[in-house]
């Protein structure tokens, strides 16, 4: 990020500033009409140059890179992560605080499917912040998971290896579990699942043991594709008010 230094006067003043080349403009405007503002009527001529606050954290929010993409339209009453399509754009609530004010475009959605069980993975970006959700129908209550790491975990990490995956997956127990970093987690289930990638073609066979934190907070996914090593991925347990869904532009109608 190339910074560099320059001199001016405003208002008659000597003055020194350091500036950022990607914010020097609209900066170099707001300073303008402050000095001039306050000159004609002090602080309260000054204050009515931002108008409200929402405008100027507006504002602030668009000389750093942040709050461009904020929805022209309300959130829907009813829609859930459910209705989630290409072009749509959600708020997580919860996952991190430095999320919570950011709008993410829903930019992929990816169907998986396997031991009658069907969910959907959203791929959502904000600039070049990047977020994945995953949502699941069970017994007609939603199930949200979100990370903002999918850099996969192997198993010698979490100290298991292909043999105890083989038992967990024989002996099929809900009793059974795991524990990692001094965490249990508990065995969900395991089965052959299908990865349609943009929810088409005819899907890429995988397995998976789906693992669940006692405490309900975390989750854990063990995949073994053909032909590759096994990954672990960890994920964060979301309520599903803390995804909040405002519809976009939809190409087209997702298939379920």
């Amino acid at each position: 990020m190339a910074v560099r230094r320059r001199e001016g006067r405003l208002g008659g003043r000597e003055w020194l500033w350091w500036v950022d080349g990607r914010i020097c403009r609209p900066f170099c405007v707001l300073l303008y009409f402050l000095a001039a503002a306050w000159r004609r009527g002090g602080g309260v001529a000054a204050a009515a140059v931002f108008g409200q606050e929402e405008a100027f954290r507006g504002m602030l929010r668009s000389l750093f890179g942040r709050g461009k993409r904020r929805p022209a339209v309300a959130p829907q009453p009813g829609n859930t992560i459910r209705e989630a399509q290409v072009g749509d754009v959600v708020v997580v609530q919860g996952l991190a605080l430095e999320y919570d004010d950011r709008y993410f475009v829903v930019e992929k959605v990816h169907r998986y499917g396997g031991n009658r069980n069907i969910w959907f993975e959203l791929e959502v970006a904000d600039g070049e912040q990047r977020l994945w959700l995953e949502w699941q129908d069970e017994g007609g209550e939603l199930f949200i998971t979100a990370t903002d790491d999918r850099r996969p975990v192997t198993l010698a990490a979490l100290e298991l290896t292909e043999s105890d995956l083989i038992t967990l997956d024989e002996e099929h127990s809900i009793g059974n579990g795991i524990s990692v970093a001094g965490r249990r987690f508990c065995y969900r289930n395991s089965f052959e699942a299908f990865y349609f990638r943009n929810n088409q073609g005819n899907g890429e066979g995988f397995y998976l043991w789906d693992f669940l934190a006692e405490d309900e907070e975390r989750a854990l996914s063990v995949v073994k594709y053909e032909g590759a090593p096994y990954e672990a991925h960890f994920s964060e347990v979301l309520a599903p008010d803390q995804v909040i869904l405002y519809p976009g532009a939809r190409p087209e109608q997702r298939k379920r």
